[in-house]
């Protein structure tokens, strides 16, 4: 079984974000399981789970990923 990091995730979250091509429903769901299945999750992690426009994901994985 291939299981992506964090790190790696987020990356593949910022270009599908920057290219419009999921909705806030499809993170959302994400961030919200990657939540329930941490013992500690990130604080950006958190953050992206009650974000509900494309610009704002997009503006807070590109702050966390530089």
């Amino acid at each position: 079984m291939n299981v992506l990091t964090l790190d790696e995730s987020l990356l593949i979250w910022k270009v599908a974000l920057e290219s419009e091509y999921i909705r806030s429903s499809v993170w959302v769901d994400w961030a919200e399981n990657q939540i329930l299945e941490l013992d500690s999750p990130p604080f950006w992690l958190l953050e992206i789970s009650l974000i509900d426009t494309v610009e704002k994901a997009t503006l807070l994985l590109w702050k966390q990923s530089h």
